[in-house]
């Protein structure tokens, strides 16, 4: 039968945490950022279904670039997917399809109302 022994110093000790390198501080920061970035993505969400603009010059101009403001949703939410951040990736999905609903109704082409076609018509002539 073996016995193992250990020295005293070791017994009575607790485990050490890992050592924080300049990497690892980095990547908690990154991760950060990409949170706050989410979290402003998920105001202007929120601000544009219940109608608020507080604060306004900020609020509104998101709001009205939106169609480019949530192109970074994408970018965080792959990357958090490949490094398995499950909440981070889903809260990404989430925004992109309420990205792609508010934007679909800009990119499709509808047909003129039928009292448009006898509607009398401007011509507008710019120049500078």
């Amino acid at each position: 039968m073996e016995t193992i022994t250990t020295s005293p110093a070791e017994s009575g000790s607790a485990p050490r945490p890992p050592a924080r390198t300049p990497s690892g501080t980095a990547a908690r920061v990154a991760w950060a950022a990409a949170w706050v970035v989410v979290a402003v993505l998920a105001w202007i969400v929120v601000s544009r279904l219940f109608g608020v603009t507080f604060p306004a010059r900020i609020t509104v101009l998101l709001q009205a670039l939106l169609p480019l403001v949530f192109l970074p949703a994408y970018v965080i939410g792959i990357v958090a997917a490949i490094r398995r951040r499950w909440a981070l990736s889903a809260v990404c999905v989430v925004l992109a399809v309420v990205h792609v609903a508010s934007i679909y109704p800009a990119t499709g082409h509808r047909a003129l109302p039928a009292w448009a076609a006898s509607a009398p018509r401007l011509t507008v002539l710019e120049a500078n």
